[in-house]
């Protein structure tokens, strides 16, 4: 029995869907590099640069993004 387009799930009818995983995909990847660059960092940066404000200014970017992709589908 062979899969129409409309049977697949690979059809354009489901490109939200795998959009949606990529972007969560995406957004974990850049949680856990963000994790892994503060751990790295977190004994050279001087509170002079403020360097862990910028990060979780970004961290806070990624939460917002999630946010949105949670609230306004």
């Amino acid at each position: 029995m062979r899969l129409t387009a409309r049977q697949n799930s690979f059809s354009p009818k489901y490109a939200h869907l795998w959009l949606t995983i990529l972007d969560y995909l995406f957004i974990g990847g850049a949680f856990g590099a963000v994790i892994t660059f503060v751990k790295t960092i977190k004994k050279d940066v001087s509170p002079i640069h403020k360097g862990r404000a910028k990060v979780y200014t970004f961290v806070g970017i990624l939460l917002f993004q999630i946010l949105q992709g949670v609230s306004l589908p």
